[in-house]
Order: structure tokens, then C-alpha cells, then sequence
């Protein structure tokens, strides 16, 4: 299951490009402003979900922003390869922190939202 903000259009084509390599289907995913999210999902109760993407996965447990894109990527065999860089000294680390800046800043790098014809 992946958690992600469909308000931002940033994150929409992120969304559309997992799509692309999810061939088999083997991801669900539900906008952070889905309201049945919260019965159904009670661990991101109390989050800000606004901050970064999120898995769910199958035992429940929860992986944001990088570590959550990792998560996706053992799971697609279009991407899978990426997976076991993430794992190098320093790689998480580093992706993590590349990841919260860009979080911070997915507007600004859409450029609908720099025009000014982004919803937000």
C-alpha cells in the first residue's frame, strides 16, 4: 500500500511513473486524503502525512519518504536493481536526507506550481 499526496501534482507524477513500473500490479494506492484512511490504516493516525510518502507493508509495518521508496522498489521487478544500492555505507543515510529536502520542496520543483497552475 502506498500513501501519497494527491493534491501535490510533484508527487502525482511520482505516483504515475510507479505506476509504470508496477506491470503485475502488485501495488494498492490511496491518496493521504482518502478519508476512509484512518480505519483503515489506524498506525498513521497522528502523522503528518504531508511530509512523505508512505508504505504500508503486509505485517503492518510503516516506511516513509526513502525508506519507503526503497520499499517499493524490492518489490517491482522494473526497479528491483535499485534496491541493493540503497543498502551501501551511507546510501540510506544520505538518500534520506536528499529525500526530506526534496519533500520539502516538491512545489517549488513542479513547474505547474511555479506557473501558477498548480491546485495548491
Amino acid at each position: 500500500m502506498i500513501v501519497y499526496d494527491a493534491e501535490c501534482a510533484f508527487c502525482r507524477a511520482q505516483i504515475r511513473a510507479i505506476r509504470k513500473w508496477d506491470r503485475g500490479g502488485r501495488c494498492e494506492f490511496v491518496a493521504a486524503q482518502d478519508p476512509d484512511l484512518p480505519d483503515r490504516f489506524p498506525q498513521l493516525q497522528g502523522t503528518d502525512l504531508a511530509d512523505g510518502l508512505r508504505v504500508i507493508l503486509p505485517d503492518g509495518q510503516v516506511r516513509l519518504g526513502a525508506d519507503a521508496v526503497h520499499a517499493i522498489a524490492q518489490r517491482l521487478p522494473a526497479v528491483r536493481w535499485l534496491s541493493p544500492v540503497y543498502r551501501l555505507p551511507g546510501v540510506g543515510a544520505l538518500s534520506r536526507r536528499a529525500y526530506a529536502w526534496i519533500a520539502a520542496n516538491r512545489h517549488a520543483l513542479n513547474r505547474s506550481c511555479q506557473t501558477g497552475s498548480c491546485r495548491l
